[in-house]
Parts: structure tokens; C-alpha cells; sequence
């Protein structure tokens, strides 16, 4: 078939045509709809598997994207609404439901496949493009015809997992079997979990934020390759074990994830995800999060974290830190001309902090600080659950099904309020007001860049990292972002622990990398280029022990429908790469972001990538301090550069 759709049987080894008509949207759950009446109808059975095939993007943007319908896409809650059209016609649930696809390995998937399905098999992570081994598949169904949807599944995941190690990319390889009627279990279990209100104080807020961040995550989330902001749910559970247990999730989950092929990236994941907002994306995500999501409470939670990002620059707002009591420690600080002072009302003693020291010492005072009228840890912002919860308590859940005779399916009623709208005004304006300095960044005589932030901000901190940029002529082109950052969380203290070293084309262009993930044995890193003319993302690795690389390829990230790239594609002799940057003026004020090409190199052999010494240049390096809602604050530039010999100093840029 040229053009249009068709339906097709595999029969005698061969693929047979059974009838041809005009094309459909494959994004459209009518269309899915319409499949699997056909097939229930005509080719029932007593054991029936869908499986999905095509792109994937997880929880949010759905699967089976279709380039001549604007890749409209297959939501969850279309699957849903499909599979409710049919299963008035069915005697019994499907024995699986799979995913050929990336990234939907997710719990909100299999809550909602749960009514109509036995097991699913799907992958928390990006599939390669060689996909499932179908092979494997027939002869395992041939040779057991009676395989329930676990055994099926087994093989599925043993068989995929053979065919990565094939192409060398089963270290990234996940895929999953799911027992579905324990789902519920896993939702009760999550739910209960999920009512310990961690937002209701911001220092709390912030541990769980800066932990569910390090939890392993799936799909890149980066600036480079997109943001899927999916994330282990067992590892978001844990991130949260010190201020609510964990345990009950973590148990109810292993029980419903009955096999679990993984390879070393990911060797701690539990083979489901959940929707976190690592980055938001806008208002349209946070409304099918509402439409999908397994929790209120935990719904409850994102809306309140990302209510709060929204309002950051209201005037009506005061980010001074002024006074601020640190309920926890018993530390209540306040200021006195330009001197910062502390009261710890367990030792009953004043301390004052010493710029010279970067350390608070004991002194006397006359100051009372019963006298000051001090902010709390709790940044409520006027935010209320109301929206959440009833009178009593029930959770206000909207959402149901429609009939629409056109196209004989039903259809899931989608959130249509503005109840959501606020994100789509979040700012990332780099100079966050909740960012304040006891010491502002400076380079001490030993050439080390540090600063120490007020305990409010400490508070208010997610993480810290640093920006490091190339000069070329009058312009600043971005080389990426280090986490070679000594910090000391406890002090507010923060120093670069930076050495020079960066990652190279064998021409020495360095690369523009973002981390993709860390792992005990080897760090993951993503670079814009243009590979033979067509841009895409250099995926490649740096071994901790010996510093050795491995270019896994080029991989084209989350496209802007959420579609997630499968294929990584392997880089040839006589491939041109091209490296990317993003660029700034140094001398215009506009600070407007512009892409700047370096020179194209040719690849001779195998790609070998250097991590060496910065080239004899000039650069600038910039803490960058990433509050908990959504916003920066980027402290002002400092020079380095690196002379022939090989050394690197610092001084102020002006």
C-alpha cells in the first residue's frame, strides 16, 4: 500500500493484505477503536494482545504520533476511551497490552489499562529503533500457545533486551512486565503515601525537590534533548523517605512489576514511572496531568509547587529576607545595619557572621531579637486545595466519558478550565529574588570562586551548578554546564572545584554538553551539532575511572509534539559534524540568545572524543543557583582562561 490505510495478517511467513481504504488518523481513537472491533469480531480468541508500535512520549504526549495528522497523537485517555467503546463486546479482559514504543512504562498508563487488561509490557526509557524482536515472539507463541500475559512478557522483555546487546545499547535498555490487577494496590499505597503535605514547609520542600531531582528519570530532560519529565516512581518514593514512608509504595510496586529487564543505566529503576514536572512545559501538561493523574494529594502538590512559580515576581510580594526563624534548627536571624546576626534559641546564645571568615562567631549585643518580626519557612503564596477537595474531603474528580455518534466512540472529557492557566506566565528571568548572598560570589587570593547564601535562600535552593562559556571575538558561546561545584548545604557555603578539563571533537572544538544522567560508573552527556546537515543531539559517555569516552551516537531528543526519537544513529567515517552553540553578544546589553555554528568536521574512522585541557582561550564561568520554583539567579561572569602551559586563573570580568 502506497498511500491511505490498510489491515494486514501475518500468514505462511508472509504479510497479507485483508483491505486497503482511505487514511486514517492514527491519533484519533476512533481510528484505534474501529481496529479493535474488527479484530475481537473477527479473530477472537481466548487470549488477545494489543500492542502499540510507533513513537513514544510517556504519561503526557501518548503514543503513536502521526506525521500527515500534525502528530496527533494516541493519549492515554484516548487509549482509554477507545477501549471502552470495545469492551462492551468482549466476554474478557486482553490478555496484555504493550508498548512497542518509548517511555510508557508509567503508572498512570497502567492504572488506566488496568480495567481492560491482565498485564502490560512497557519501557520506563527510550527504546533503540530495532524495537521488539518479533521473531522471538512467534516462535515463543508457537512453541507455547497457552502463555499467559507474564510468560508472554518474559519473553518479550528477554528478547528485546538480546537485541540491544546485538546493536551495543543494552545499557540503556528497560522494559517491564506488569501484573495490572495489583495496580491498585501500588495507587492505594502511593496515595496514602502522598498526603504527608511536603509544600506545607519550604525547607522540607526543598530536601524533596533537590532529592526527587537525583532520582533516575527517562528520556533525557535536558535543555539539549527535550524534557519528558517522567521519573521512577519507586525512586520519587524514596526521594521522599525521610518526611513520609515510603516503604508500603516501594513493596506494592514490586509486587506488580513481575519482570523487569533493565540494563546498567538504569539498574535501580522499579519498571514504572510518574509525571513530575522537572521542567513545565506550559499549562496544556498540567491539564492532563489532572485528567491522568493516580492522587490527589499528590496532584495537590505539583499545583501548589507550581502556583508558587507562577506569582514569584508579584509586586504585592516582599523577597526581602529580613528577619526569617529557622523552625527546625531553632535559629532566628535578623539584620542590624549592615551586620547579619543569629540567635539560637537552644544554646541562648547571639552569633554574628564574619565576611572575613565566611563563619558566624560568637558575640554579645544589645539587640533583642524578640523585637523582629520574623518570616517563616512556609511560602504559602495564598495557595488553598480547595480546587482538590470538597467540604468532606472527597476528591473532586471531573472527568468521564461522552458518546459521540459520529465517529461511534466514546470520548474522554478533557479538563477545560483555566484553573492551569497561571503556568504559561512562570518566568526564567535568572535573577530569582529568593537568591540572597551573606557573602556575594567572589575569588579569594588562592583563585577559587565562592559565595555563602543566607539561611532563608539555603531554604529556597535546589541546586547549584555552573555555566561555562568560550570567548570568540565579541561573542560568548555557551560550552555547557559543570557540576564540579564543593558544597556544603549545611554552611550555605558554595565554591567552583572546577579543573579546566572539558570534553572535544579530535579537532578540538569543544562541545556543548548537558549531563543526561549519572551513574556509579560513567557520566552521560548530550551536545547540539549538525550531523550531514540535519541538527540532532552526540550522545556519548565518560567513563569516572579512566576518563575513557564512548560515542553511542546521534538521538534527535523530544521532538515538540513529545514524541520521543527512537533510532540512535551510529556515526560513520565521512559523517560531518558541525558543533552548535548557543550564543550572547558581549557587546550588546539585549542579551538575546542567537545559535552559533563552529567549523564542520569531517569524521575519519570511528569518532574518537577528547577530554582534555581547555584550549589556549579565554572563557567566563558563572554560578548558576536554581531556586525550588522554576527560576535561576546567574551570578556575574569571572574570567579564566588557560595559557599554553596549561594553567588556568581567574579575574574579574569586566
Amino acid at each position: 500500500i502506497t498511500s491511505g490505510s490498510g489491515r494486514y495478517i501475518i500468514q505462511d511467513n508472509d504479510v497479507v493484505a485483508l483491505d486497503e481504504f482511505e487514511a486514517r488518523n492514527m491519533g484519533d481513537p476512533a481510528t484505534l477503536a474501529d481496529f479493535l472491533k474488527w479484530g475481537v469480531q473477527e479473530y477472537p480468541a481466548e487470549h488477545m494482545g494489543v500492542i502499540f508500535w510507533n513513537h513514544g512520549g510517556g504519561s503526557i504526549s501518548g503514543v503513536c504520533f502521526d506525521e500527515l495528522n500534525d502528530n496527533d497523537s494516541l493519549s492515554i485517555r484516548e487509549i482509554d476511551s477507545a477501549l471502552y467503546t470495545v469492551f462492551e463486546s468482549m466476554t474478557d479482559r486482553f490478555e496484555f497490552i504493550g508498548f512497542d514504543a518509548c517511555l510508557m512504562g508509567t503508572v498512570e498508563t497502567a492504572n488506566i489499562l488496568a480495567s481492560y487488561s491482565r498485564y502490560m509490557i512497557g519501557s520506563q526509557e527510550t527504546e533503540p529503533g530495532n524495537g521488539w524482536d518479533y521473531t522471538v515472539i512467534g516462535n515463543y507463541l508457537a512453541d507455547n500457545p497457552g502463555a499467559n500475559g507474564a510468560e508472554l512478557g518474559e519473553a518479550i522483555a528477554d528478547g528485546f533486551y538480546e537485541s540491544c546487546k546485538q546493536t551495543g545499547e543494552e545499557q540503556d535498555a528497560t522494559l517491564s512486565v506488569i501484573e495490572l490487577d495489583k495496580i491498585n494496590a501500588v495507587v492505594e499505597a502511593f496515595n496514602v503515601f502522598a498526603k504527608y503535605d511536603a509544600s506545607e514547609d519550604t525547607s522540607v520542600l526543598t530536601n524533596v525537590i533537590r532529592n526527587i531531582e537525583n532520582a533516575d528519570n527517562f528520556g533525557g530532560n535536558n535543555r539539549s534533548e527535550g524534557y519528558t519529565n517522567m521519573v521512577d516512581l519507586s525512586g520519587l518514593a524514596n526521594a521522599c523517605g525521610d518526611y513520609a514512608d515510603a516503604s508500603a509504595v516501594v513493596s506494592a510496586v514490586e509486587s506488580a512489576v513481575v519482570y523487569n529487564k533493565v540494563g546498567s543505566t538504569h539498574s535501580g529503576c522499579c519498571g514504572l514511572s510518574i509525571y513530575y514536572p522537572l521542567a513545565v512545559q506550559g499549562s496544556t501538561e498540567l491539564k492532563v496531568l489532572e485528567d491522568i493523574s493516580i492522587s490527589p494529594f499528590y496532584s495537590s502538590f505539583i499545583d501548589r509547587q507550581d502556583f508558587s512559580s507562577s506569582i514569584n515576581y508579584d509586586d504585592s510580594q516582599n523577597y526581602d529576607d529580613g528577619a526569617y526563624c529557622d523552625e527546625e534548627s531553632g535559629c532566628y536571624y535578623f539584620c542590624e545595619g549592615d551586620t547579619q546576626y543569629c540567635y539560637d534559641q537552644n544554646e541562648g546564645q547571639y552569633y554574628s557572621y564574619d565576611p572575613n571568615s565566611d563563619n558566624w562567631v560568637q558575640t554579645s549585643t544589645s539587640c533583642d531579637y524578640n523585637s523582629y518580626d520574623y518570616s517563616g519557612s512556609n511560602d504559602d503564596f495564598g495557595y488553598n486545595d480547595d480546587y482538590w477537595f470538597s467540604d468532606d474531603s472527597c476528591w473532586q474528580d471531573g472527568s468521564n466519558m461522552e458518546y459521540d455518534d459520529n465517529s461511534g466512540c466514546y470520548r474522554s472529557r478533557s479538563v477545560n478550565n483555566n484553573h492551569w492557566d497561571y503556568a504559561d506566565q512562570i518566568e526564567h528571568t535568572g535573577e530569582s529574588p529568593y537568591i540572597k548572598f551573606l557573602k556575594a560570589p567572589v575569588i579569594d587570593d588562592d583563585g577559587i570562586y565562592s559565595f555563602t547564601l543566607t539561611p532563608k535562600s539555603v531554604d529556597r535552593t535546589a541546586s547549584v551548578s555552573a555555566y561555562v562559556y568560550q570567548v570568540i571575538d565579541n561573542d560568548a558561546l555557551l560550552l555547557g554546564e559543570t557540576t564540579e561545584i564543593n558544597c556544603d548545604w549545611d554552611k550555605g557555603q558554595f565554591e567552583d572545584g572546577f579543573d579546566g578539563y572539558w570534553l572535544s571533537l579530535p579537532d578540538g572544538q569543544n562541545l556543548s554538553i548537558s549531563v543526561v544522567a549519572i551513574t556509579d560508573e560513567y557520566t552521560v552527556y548530550s551536545s547540539p551539532i549538525l550531523l550531514n546537515g540535519e541538527e540532532t543531539n552526540l550522545r556519548f559517555k565518560l567513563y569516572t575511572e579512566d576518563y575513557s569516552i564512548v560515542v553511542e551516537g546521534a538521538w534527535d531528543g523530544i521532538d515538540d509534539s513529545g514524541a520521543s526519537a527512537k533510532s540512535v544513529k551510529q556515526i560513520n567515517s565521512g559523517d560531518k559534524i558541525v558543533p552548535l552553540y548557543t550564543s550572547v553578544s558581549l557587546v550588546d546589553d539585549s542579551d538575546e540568545e542567537t545559535l552559533w555554528e563552529g567549523a564542520e568536521y569531517v569524521v575519519s574512522g570511528s569518532l574518537e572524543l577528547t577530554y582534555a585541557l581547555l584550549e589556549e582561550a579565554d572563557y567566563l564561568y558563572a554560578f548558576c543557583i536554581d531556586d525550588i520554583y522554576n527560576d535561576f539567579y546567574l551570578t556575574d561572569f569571572v574570567e579564566f582562561a588557560v595559557d599554553a602551559n596549561g594553567d588556568t586563573y581567574f579575574y574579574i570580568y569586566e
